[in-house]
């Protein structure tokens, strides 16, 4: 595993004068963010190959708790740091972003299926307790999203970070099935909390408005009478780069979204099924 020393050495090596010109100052930190962005992605790795093959036998209870007990020493911590950079700041939450994806992503194949020899009278219990993990990741993806905004940070977004906010989105999507009428209005709001801030994204990066344009088309198919939400509450609008109106009227209204993909996304367990379908568009 690579180390926060590997990136410094190569940036001590640089002429002064280039340094002080391209290299941000709090460079060490920046690094650590680094390193646990690679851990992350291995252990996401981890959880596809343990979890999302075609085929083969199911993971056992002792492969999920050791991966889950890995996951959670990664746990990305939420220390204010007074003198780091804005940069550095939101590549702080921009990780935290990716902590709660691998969370969401790890735990949502066992919403309808347990692991192998887990005692059947236990088995309800612990998908509730799953459930639970989901919804936590789900709202705490949400929260992290608030920050940013608040602090006006989404100018420092990269092509990373939209992909990052779509397993929050497609529980926030799931549970605009609810039967319960309450629980559908919440689901909807939180979604449509993390269309804005795609709304904002699409307008520097491409892929925001392919997944604002899908979860558009599932949202009608749920609420025919949806309207495109054309304000931000509690928000300024002049502190988007354009007014909201114009990204609501961008290239996501026009996308044309296949049924596979919107059949794909309303599955409980079918979030690979949707790459797979969103990689053919």
């Amino acid at each position: 595993m690579p180390v926060a020393a590997d990136m410094l050495n190569d940036a001590a090596e640089l002429p002064e004068q280039t340094a002080m010109e391209y290299i941000p100052s709090d460079l060490p930190q920046l690094a650590e963010y680094w390193v646990m962005l690679i851990r992350l992605s291995k252990l996401l790795g981890d959880v596809l190959l343990l979890s999302y093959r075609p085929s083969g036998p199911l993971p056992t209870l002792q492969q999920v708790e050791a991966l889950e007990a890995e996951i959670m020493l990664s746990r990305i911590p939420d220390i204010y740091r007074p003198h780091q950079s804005r940069l550095g700041t939101f590549y702080q939450y921009h990780l935290q972003l990716h902590y709660q994806a691998v969370l969401i992503t790890f735990y949502r194949p066992f919403i309808t299926r347990t692991p192998e020899n887990l005692e059947a009278e236990h088995q309800e219990a612990w998908q509730i307790q799953v459930r639970n993990k989901i919804d936590v990741a789900a709202l705490n993806t949400n929260g992290i999203l608030d920050i940013i905004t608040r602090e006006n940070l989404l100018q420092f977004a990269g092509p990373m970070t939209p992909p990052l906010l779509v397993p929050a989105m497609h529980i926030h999507l799931l549970k605009c099935k609810s039967p319960n009428v309450l629980s559908r209005s919440l689901g909807l709001n939180k979604l449509e909390f993390c269309m804005m801030v795609m709304a904002e994204l699409q307008n520097t990066h491409t892929s925001p408005a392919v997944y604002r344009g899908i979860f558009l088309e599932a949202i009608r198919q749920l609420f025919p009478d949806y309207k495109v939400q054309t304000s931000i509450p509690d928000f300024n609008p002049s502190e988007l780069s354009v007014p909201y109106e114009a990204a609501a009227e961008g290239p996501s209204e026009n996308l044309m979204v296949t049924d596979d993909i919107v059949n794909a996304l309303m599955d409980e367990v079918s979030l690979v099924n949707f790459w797979e379908s969103l990689s053919q568009m």
